[in-house]
């Protein structure tokens, strides 16, 4: 303590220097901070003292008697803390500088003894059972090496037997598995790949445990294939194995930042990646016999798909691998329906496991725990490994389904497939045996059906089924009661493939859908179909059908040209699918014929994008305008079921989009070529006003006729309201139309040379698309009055059957137009008048016709909407007849527009 005080007296001195005032010395002392002058000097004061002490009599700091330790009191004497004297033990304990302990026992129990350095009872290796042995860290008995197999030892670490170190002095680990040194690896390389651009190269592995070493160089980007853009190099070794092949495959860099792999087989419906870590290696086993294919990419090129790169340098160079190995022994799980497995991905030949107790040729869900979006990973499954094996996905929810061989044992093989992070492990929770039925492989342009089962009102059957590639799959069910059923279609990963719909049986009359339809990509594809009763009533005889149908391939349609087809039996609600290409912006035009009893069945073909989106519906009364691209069709049936059907689709120019607003009179009107098609957009009360110049006078045998209509997803489907005017070269109004719903057309004949306006308003404050066709057509109008066969315009056979369209209108209740022909020679017995109609109006109701006799007998009819008219050459002979058409319902406001021509053909069998 008085070192501290000469200590604070030093500094005090020291600051006492700087107003040259000498401590100690000299006639008036200046003392600093806790202290004072006394007998000349600088003495400690209170103030001087540390917090918890006080100044003593000797003039040092002391503890306070309340700052010592517990188990002590301050002694004035000895200005220390000394420990207790006074101290009262519980029992066990004894005292010890001054507080209680626990008493160190002075004899140890039985198989204990003491331990020389803490001085407790410790267990001895007599305590522990045969194989196994005191562990001191643990303070437990742990198994020893003796409870192992051969080539194995017990680790602490792990709780398990591992297989004894295989790594040589000098070797790596990557990811776990021994590796030479790069460099060393390289000089002895069996293959070396050429460069800067590599071909395949074609390799044979070598027999278990020997290595097959190969180098390469990924080099910097260049532009080989001369089309402006550098590409990424990859070297690409190929090689054949067989099933059950195990191996290991391990990179290693020469210079190039963190190879990767990509394992493939040659079909591409088995893949592996390389971990996307500095670790290049990972164990694999070969699915199947056949030919696989290595790339080698940068690591960060094939993490990405490309995204990242091209990448590669003249010093990116790697040094790889293939070495096989010894076939695991599989390891016995039996009880997976009951409490499932677990593992770690990373190795491999540990996920090898048998499974006894899953039931032969069924179905069972196995629910993971959730992996994360950084892996993907498979469970590969045998029933005679290693044959016939089969991949079954695992989801990111965990779920797949696994199909179970008919087989007594089965082979349960958990990999990954892609791996990014650091998610290593697995487990499951316990599978669940489904009631399934299992259909097997449906070849190309064929069918399966499954055996006829009640199915519980409560219950869920399930079929499996694999299917081949570029095949449309229609998935119908049927039973005895005609009850509906939710179908879900499901790929193997558990992930929905056709969400469920309440699809009804052949047998229902009136169903939103007839059947489940999925297009595969990929060969061999599984799929589970689920099938549950829609309304909880139990399903007799329930069966299911899986049609596997190739898709119909109309190929490229350029503008100008059309293409044709002709399809079988198909029920209301049955799909035919089909893909078609259109190299140019189209419009499209359908014309259609179908076989059926049903006064209303017509055919419609709806067209899907490559993304998916609907691009609407194309019938008779209406087209569409398709930009360039391949896409996907159906054919469905409406208004009933046919027998069969034909269609010819034809490719048009694209249309003229209207000019640059404003363009609401004829001064700034849009030009529109004659035979052209038309869109523009109409937004609030706008109107638009298109050109139209006839170079000359219409013939006797023309008829124009100018069709506006609403779009929407492409279609001209006709649901908003149109106004029309047909305006001469000075804009006076020639003909003008009734806003109507339905579009407006206008239809007349004795135009002269000139320049002539097409107005089209929009009554409503919302903007609508619209599209239409101005055309010049070959035929002719029937000119009223000629609600009367004594007034009906007249034609003769041979002007009726050329091809030419006679035009009509129908704008009332009260209006029948005739027109009559004469049969002046008998018609041959294979031979029928077809008469063809034409609606130019998408939905105006019913307009019927009717073909009559001299004597107003009525040969045939029908609705226009039905489609032509078949008269067979016996209920025609020679004679005068009158075509008929009248709207006997027509909506308010609007006028029924149609035409029609004639041919002597070959009669359809049905006659619709």
């Amino acid at each position: 303590m008085h070192f501290k005080r000469r200590l604070i007296g030093l500094l005090s001195c020291l600051a006492a220097a700087a107003t040259l005032t000498a401590c100690g010395g000299g006639e008036e002392l200046t003392c600093g901070p806790g202290t004072q002058a006394m007998d000349g000097e600088c003495a400690l004061t209170d103030d001087g003292c540390a917090d918890g002490t006080v100044l003593a009599e000797d003039g040092t700091c002391v503890p306070e008697s309340g700052a010592c330790a517990e188990g002590t009191t301050f002694d004035a004497e000895q200005g220390k803390c000394i420990v207790n004297t006074e101290i009262t033990c519980g029992e066990g304990t004894v005292a010890q500088d001054g507080i209680c302990v626990v008493e160190t026992p002075t004899t140890c129990g039985p198989n204990t003894e003491r331990d020389a350095n803490s001085g407790e009872c410790i267990i001895t290796d007599a305590a522990c059972t045969v194989g196994t042995a005191y562990d001191s860290d643990s303070d437990s008995c742990m198994p020893t090496d003796e409870v192992c197999a051969e080539g194995t030892h017990f680790s602490v670490d792990d709780a398990v037997c591992m297989p004894d170190a295989q790594c040589q002095e000098g070797d790596i680990i990557l990811n776990g598995l021994c590796a030479t040194h790069a460099e060393e690896l390289a000089a002895n390389a069996d293959h070396a790949e050429a460069q800067p651009v590599s071909d395949p190269a074609d390799i044979t592995l070598k027999a278990a445990g020997e290595q097959y070493v190969f180098t390469g160089t990924i080099a910097a980007p260049a532009d080989h294939d001369a089309d402006g853009t550098l590409d990424q190099d990859a070297d690409v070794y190929n090689f054949s194995a067989d099933a059950g092949t195990w191996m290991e495959i391990a990179l290693q860099s020469t210079g190039m930042p963190a190879p990767g792999f990509k394992l493939a087989s040659a079909d591409g419906t088995w893949v592996r990646y390389s971990p996307f870590d500095t670790s290049a290696a990972r164990q694999i086993m070969i699915p199947k016999s056949g030919d696989y294919t290595l790339t080698i990419l940068p690591s960060i090129v094939m993490q990405s798909d490309g995204a990242v790169g091209p990448l590669g340098g003249d010093d990116w160079g790697y040094v790889g691998t293939f070495e096989k190995i010894d076939a695991p022994t599989s390891v016995p799980q039996g009880d997976m329906l009951t409490n499932g497995v677990s593992g770690e991905f990373s190795t491999l030949t540990d996920n090898f496991f048998e499974i006894t107790d899953l039931p032969q040729d069924g179905l069972v869900k196995v629910q993971f725990a959730e992996l994360s979006d950084d892996i993907d990973a498979e469970v590969v499954v045998w029933g005679d490994a290693p044959n016939a094996f089969y991949n079954f996905p695992i989801s990111a929810s965990g779920e797949a389904f696994i199909k179970v061989p008919d087989a007594s044992s089965v082979y349960v093989l958990v990999d990954y497939v892609r791996k990014r992070g650091s998610q290593d492990s697995f487990a499951t929770g316990a599978a669940t045996s489904l009631n399934a039925f299992a259909l097997g492989s449906i070849p190309a342009d064929s069918e399966a059906s499954t055996p006829t089962t009640t199915v519980a009102g409560d219950d869920t059957l399930y079929v499996t089924f694999r299917a081949s590639a570029d095949q449309f799959l229609e998935l119908t069910h049927d039973n005895a009661n005609s009850q509906n059923g939710h179908l879900t279609l499901y790929r193997v990963d558990g992930s929905v493939a056709v969400p469920e719909l309440n699809v009804g049986t052949y047998s229902s009359d009136f169903v939103s859908h007839r059947a489940l339809y999925q297009y595969t990509t990929n060969p061999d594809a599984f799929y589970v179909l689920e099938v549950v009763s829609a309304y909880g009533n139990d399903m007799e005889d329930q069966s299911i059908t899986v049609a596997s149908k190739s898709p119909i391939d109309l190929g490229q349609v350029g503008i100008g040209s059309s293409v044709s087809h002709t399809g079988g039996a198909m029920r209301r609600k049955q799909k035919d699918w089909g893909f078609v290409e259109f190299p140019a912006e189209t419009r499209l035009e359908l014309a259609s014929s179908v076989t059926s009893d049903e006064m209303f069945a017509r055919i419609t073909l709806e067209f899907w994008d490559d993304s998916g989106e609907s691009m609407g519906t194309l019938s008779q009364t209406r087209q569409m305008v398709l930009m360039p691209g391949t896409y996907k069709f159906a054919v469905a049936p409406t208004g009933g079921d046919i027998a069969d059907y034909n269609f010819d689709l034809t490719a048009n120019l694209p249309p003229i989009r209207e000019g640059a607003e404003p363009n609401d009179t004829p001064a700034n009107a849009t030009p529109m070529p004659i035979g052209r098609d038309l869109v523009g957009t109409l937004a609030g009360t706008d109107v638009d006003v298109w050109q139209v110049d006839l170079a000359q006078d219409m013939a006797s045998d023309e008829v124009f006729v100018a069709e506006i209509a609403h779009t929407s997803g492409g279609s001209w489907i006709g649901t908003k309201p149109y106004g029309c005017k047909l305006l001469d070269s000075t804009g006076a109004e020639l003909i003008a139309t009734p806003e109507t719903s339905e579009g407006c057309v206008i239809v007349t004949d004795g135009l002269t040379t000139g320049t002539y306006y097409i107005e089209v308003t929009n009554p409503t404050p919302d903007e609508h698309g619209y599209a239409g066709e101005v055309s010049i057509v070959a035929g002719t109008m029937l000119a009223e009055s000629n609600d009367t066969t004594a007034t009906a315009t007249t034609t003769i056979f041979a002007d009726l059957t050329s091809g030419d369209s006679f035009f009509g209108e129908t704008p009332d209740a009260t209006d029948v137009d005739y027109l009559e022909f004469t049969v002046n020679s008998a018609i041959a017995t294979d031979k029928a008048l077809i008469i063809y109609p034409m609606l130019y109006t998408e939905s105006p109701g019913t307009i019927y016709w009717a073909i009559e006799d001299s004597m107003g007998n009525v040969v045939t009819s029908g609705p226009m909407q039905q489609g032509p008219l078949v008269v067979p050459s016996a209920s025609l002979p020679t004679g005068t007849y009158y075509v008929g058409v009248a709207w006997p319902s027509p909506r308010a406001g609007q006028t029924g527009v149609y035409s029609f021509h004639a041919a002597v053909d070959t009669p359809p069998s049905g006659g619709k």
